[in-house]
């Protein structure tokens, strides 16, 4: 419901003021710009923090990055005004989230979103370590390759090897999902998980000191904390095997580098792959960078292109959200949540992260806010099954946020057949009666979902209640694909009163649904979207428009085993 609620602020209002620390992708540029008055850093490096202490003065809102120092200095420099910091990575370290919560400054990160990226990247290390790849390309670009030789540059096995996770969270439990592919033992350090979540990932949760003696590769993936700065220092590095192989994706001061140096260069541990450094970036003549069994490389975990896109807007929405004084959708946790998972839940959220990868090509925000948002409230409502969320929905005494999340999720699932359509109606009925306005939305949206033609009079009336900034239920117009949706539809496009954002809603809901006077509105509408822009957004076909092109059991046959 992000999408009505920035537009309910895109026009007649000063914008407040907030400076980005870097250039980041235009995907969350775009979004910043449209609501903020956004100051934006054009240097590759990072501002200095004398530059960026002035700079902050008189804002509203802060998106910064891991390389930034964001501390009670730099908040006292930034005045009372500044309500958020929204950092565009997972981590945040770097900023004293303490002195934040104080102030009443809300503080934003990018969960979950990197998680799949960074797991290939430490997967991918371990992989180049094992068979020692930049040592085999070094041996060719120096002439040493004369010949097939049986003793040349032997590496390590995967199969049947033993892999450490140090931190089972959501990178360390999607790399342990990698090594049952290649039939690895694992084995995991995470003091706050339980012994079934492990299971789930195929690990058996074991001491930090068994981890280290009996692992053939240990890969970290903890926060950096005061607990555990240098976690792995000479005396840990002493208790791994002389044959193991150490990946850092996590944070460099976990690791003492120097410690790390000399055990590579003694032979205490065969080699080491990092993607995080201390300091950071490491210095090029470093003696790390010239031994041959460390490979290191410039802290590119989440670099794919897709997910900087989508670290970007959420960032971009963190930032939004804080400045117009709205909770953050992607806050950072008060604390640690450890919630056992039941079978049925674990059946239902692999059931979920299979519509997922569906959603995934075609409507990227909804796959993260299924992931990340919605099947997060409800488990920590310990809603297990999909059954339940008829009974949540038609609750009032149910939390709203629980409520709200159910709408979604019932929606999605009866888009694309996987709900219950008659049980369904009966509870967002009863919600579209709720005083709740957001609550009534997404009912009304999640009826379109399910293809019920009831929701039409109620997205009608509540367009015209927002005066058409609601642009998620304008969208969801589309979906029911009949005359009078768009003949709304067509109004709403044609209408200058309305917020461009949700005219070019309104143009989008046509093209699902084919409309014979989408070229003629093209051609007589003058909007601040220029065609390429409005081209690029349609070419993110929502799922009915997936639904027309492919079966359902093209879209759900299980994964070759």
């Amino acid at each position: 419901m992000w999408d009505i609620f920035f537009l309910q602020f895109g026009g007649g209002v000063v914008k407040p003021k907030v400076f980005v620390t870097r250039m980041i992708p235009e995907a969350g540029l775009a979004r910043i710009t449209e609501y903020c008055d956004a100051d934006v850093w054009p240097g590759q490096l990072p501002p200095p923090y004398d530059v960026l202490t002035e700079r902050i003065r008189d804002m509203d809102g802060l998106l910064c990055m891991i390389t930034d120092r964001i501390d009670d200095d730099l908040m006292d420099a930034a005045g009372s005004k500044l309500r958020v910091i929204s950092q565009m990575a997972v981590g945040y370290d770097n900023i004293d989230v303490d002195s934040a919560r104080s102030r009443n400054i809300a503080v934003g990160h990018t969960p979950g979103v990197l998680t799949e990226a960074t797991a290939d990247l430490a997967f991918g290390l371990l992989l180049a370590a094992a068979r020692r790849i930049p040592e085999s390309m070094d041996y060719i670009k120096q002439g040493k390759w004369q010949t097939w030789e049986p003793m040349q540059l032997l590496g390590h096995d995967l199969t049947g090897a033993t892999l450490g996770i140090v931190g089972l969270g959501r990178i360390g439990k999607a790399v342990a999902r990698r090594a049952i592919g290649f039939n690895m033992r694992t084995i995991a350090y995470s003091p706050n998980k339980n012994p079934r979540e492990a299971a789930q990932v195929g690990a058996i949760l074991v001491d930090f000191d068994t981890l280290l003696r009996e692992s053939d590769f240990v890969s970290l993936h903890t926060p950096l904390t005061d607990e555990t700065y240098h976690l792995i220092d000479k005396s840990a590095l002493k208790k791994m095997k002389s044959s193991a192989i150490l990946i850092n994706t996590a944070r460099g001061g976990i690791v003492d580098q120097h410690a790390l140096c000399e055990a590579l260069r003694d032979g205490e541990i065969a080699a080491a792959a990092l993607d995080v450094t201390d300091p950071e970036p490491i210095a090029p003549d470093d003696p790390m960078l010239h031994l041959p069994n460390a490979i290191v490389v410039p802290h590119i975990g989440s670099a794919s292109q897709w997910t900087r896109e989508q670290m970007a807007i959420m960032a971009a929405e963190n930032l939004i959200a804080g400045v117009m004084d709205r909770p953050l959708p992607h806050a950072i946790p008060a604390g640690e949540i450890n919630i056992p998972q039941s079978q049925a839940e674990a059946e239902w959220r692999a059931q979920l992260e299979t519509l997922t990868k569906t959603i995934l090509r075609t409507w990227p925000q909804w796959a993260r806010r299924l992931i990340d948002v919605d099947v997060m409230t409800l488990r920590q409502a310990r809603i297990d099954t999909v059954d339940e969320l008829y009974d949540v929905i038609r609750a009032p005494e149910v939390d709203r946020q629980i409520r709200l999340a159910a709408c979604h999720i019932l929606g999605q699932l009866g888009q694309i057949g996987q709900a219950n359509k008659v049980r369904a109606v009966w509870p967002l009925l009863k919600a579209l009666k709720d005083e709740d306005i957001t609550l009534r939305m997404d009912a009304a949206v999640a009826l379109a979902q399910l293809g019920n033609k009831r929701a039409r009079t109620d997205l009608l009336q509540l367009v015209e209640e927002s005066q058409g900034t609601a642009g998620f239920a304008i969208r969801a117009l589309g979906l029911l694909g009949d005359d009078r949706a768009a003949d709304a539809l067509i109004a709403l496009a044609r209408d200058e009163s309305v917020a461009d954002g949700n005219r070019i809603y309104a143009l989008m809901a046509l093209k699902s649904l084919e409309n014979e006077d989408l070229a003629d509105l093209l051609e007589d509408l003058t909007l601040s979207y220029d065609e390429s822009q409005f081209m690029r957004e349609t070419t993110q076909h929502n799922l009915q428009t997936l639904i027309k092109q492919q079966s359902l059991d093209n879209l759900f046959s299980p994964p070759e085993e």
